[in-house]
Parts: structure tokens; sequence; C-alpha cells
């Protein structure tokens, strides 16, 4: 009976994620079941699956709406106690689009290259245009490092420095996400660059 509920939940949690306004992007769910509890949770993807590993529902939910799981209330005891394993199929046109505007954005954005990945769910751009540029605030971009801290102080976007997976300088933006918050993440990267000197 909770495997049927999380199904149905599941399915549509991440119909959830994509806004009214476009076209919904539906998930086929290859396999869920009970995970075993090694501590660790977290999601992977590739460009044929999304993998979630050990998520409650009650995680799930929070994820989907983009809402802190402190805020979700009720139900049955197991949306918040039982953790699943989860394998769910993407289409390919979602995950092509999303790659499509973000590459196409960062390439548009003054000081950064973007190659185009085949495959995962992830773009690491070159930032080593911006190296050695000034911010409005007077620091120095000496490192990627720098560069993802200025985007998060200037900008409230939080990336992660490529040198953490030996890519650098350069860093790793997810494009497995709704269009719009991918739109505005470019935006606010674009508008971040163009204030460099």
């Amino acid at each position: 009976m909770n495997r049927i509920a999380l199904s149905f939940c599941m399915t549509s949690l991440l119909l959830a994620q994509t806004p009214e306004s476009t076209k919904r992007i539906e998930f086929e769910v290859a396999s869920i079941r009970l995970a075993v509890d090694d501590g660790h949770h977290g999601t992977d993807s590739d460009k044929v699956l999304l993998r979630v590993h050990n998520f409650t529902l009650k995680r799930l939910i929070a994820g989907a709406y983009q809402v802190d799981m402190r805020t979700i209330s009720g139900g049955p005891k197991w949306v918040d106690s039982d953790s699943y394993d989860i394998n769910a199929k993407i289409p390919a046109e979602y995950s092509e689009q999303r790659r499509d505007l973000i590459v196409s954005m960062l390439n548009q954005t003054k000081g950064l290259k973007c190659p185009r990945p085949e495959g995962a769910f992830y773009v690491y751009p070159s930032c080593a245009g911006a190296i050695g540029k000034t911010t409005p605030d007077g620091k120095v971009i000496k490192d990627d490092t720098d560069f993802v801290n200025y985007l998060l102080e200037a900008e409230g976007l939080s990336v992660v420095q490529g040198s953490a997976f030996g890519q650098g300088p350069a860093f790793r933006i997810s494009y497995a996400t709704a269009t719009d918050l991918l739109e505005e993440a470019g935006r606010r990267i674009q508008r971040a660059c163009a204030s460099l000197t």
C-alpha cells in the first residue's frame, strides 16, 4: 500500500516542479524501493535516469516545491520515516532543452565559455575570463572559488567551484530544474559578470 501511494505521490511531485505556463514533463518511474539506510542521501543523474537515494517522501515534497521540510506536516508516519531509492527515466527533450538554454545563456555572458555536455545534468562553464577582474566591492577574483563566492554574495546564487571536481577554473551548474529557475540563474550570472571590471 505504501509503495502504491509513494508511486502516485512521486509522479505528482515530479510533475509539480514544472510551472503551469510550460509543458509538463512526465517521468516514467522505473523503480521505487525501500532504501537501506546507510546514513547518506542524495540525487544523481545522467542523460537517461534520475536516481534518488535514501529520501523520505517528506524530503521529496520539500525539494519538488522548494520549501523547508519543517513546514510540511501531517500525513501517515511513513511519509517522514520510510526512505526510498527511486530511479526515474527522463525524457530526452527535458534535458536537452534545459541544457541548450543554459549553455546559450552562459556563452553570451562576458568572461564565460561553456562547452555543451553530451551527458549528465550539469555544465562546467569556464570562468577563466573572470579571473583577475574586480568586483564592484573592490575584491579581485583570483580563482574559481572567489568567483562562486562572488556569485553568492552579489546575486544570492549558489554554485560549486569546478576545482572541487578537478575542473577549474570553472563552476558547476545543474540544469535538472525548472526552466524558469534556470533562466533566472542565467540572468543573475550575466548581471554579476557584467559588473566585473
